[in-house]
């Protein structure tokens, strides 16, 4: 499962052949077709943006920002190309879940790995945290111990897969950074969790 939201935006300052300058805004789509919502907002007023391609351009700032038009591809990539592709990649967020005590995979967990694995070979010079997560049943000591085992086990499987040992680091947070609040000596299956972060 990925976690994450954020849209894409980008804004490109041009003079005009008058020599007067403008900023175009133009919203973009994710990866996975998402699209996000921005007002462009000036002294004189403001445009909302809420499809993709959708563009705004602010000539003078005590002035509404124009009309919203839709830019074709060629048009952004003419504009924008270069600032595209100097921009990295969103990070991938993913999440890995354990049986009590053990380092083994619940079974829903297992059905996830051929995508985080996909997703870890389709980004060029990944970067790959691993960060291994109990409960708070046992030990502080021995969920150290058990959370280490669970982000190793993780590290492991995608050097198997072909990534980049140096790439990938593994860590341990033990029973600390739950992601469901709860007492000490409680059982609780979402903190039993490995989380996945690809750069």
């Amino acid at each position: 499962m990925i976690e994450f939201v954020v849209f894409l935006l980008v804004s490109v300052g041009a003079v005009l052949a008058s020599g007067e300058k403008q900023d175009i805004v133009v919203l973009l789509a994710e990866d996975d077709g998402s699209v996000g919502k921005v007002i462009v907002t000036s002294n004189g007023g403001s445009q909302t943006l809420d499809k993709a391609g959708l563009s705004t351009t602010i000539i003078d700032t005590d002035q509404t920002p124009t009309a919203p038009v839709t830019l074709a591809k060629t048009e952004i990539d003419e504009l924008f190309g270069t600032a595209l592709a100097a921009h990295p990649p969103i990070p991938l967020y993913f999440k890995l879940f354990f049986e009590s005590g053990t380092a083994i995979l619940d079974a829903e967990s297992k059905t996830r790995l051929p995508v985080i694995i996909a997703a870890a070979q389709n980004r060029k010079h990944a970067k790959i945290s691993v960060i291994g997560h109990t409960d708070r049943s046992g030990s502080a000591e021995i969920n150290a111990r058990i959370a280490l085992q669970r982000a190793e086990e993780i590290r492991t499987l995608l050097i198997n897969e072909g990534l980049s040992a140096d790439a990938i680091t593994a860590r341990s947070h033990g029973e600390h950074d739950n992601f469901v609040p709860t007492a000490d000596g409680v059982s609780e299956a979402q903190n039993r969790r490995v989380e996945i972060n690809i750069r």
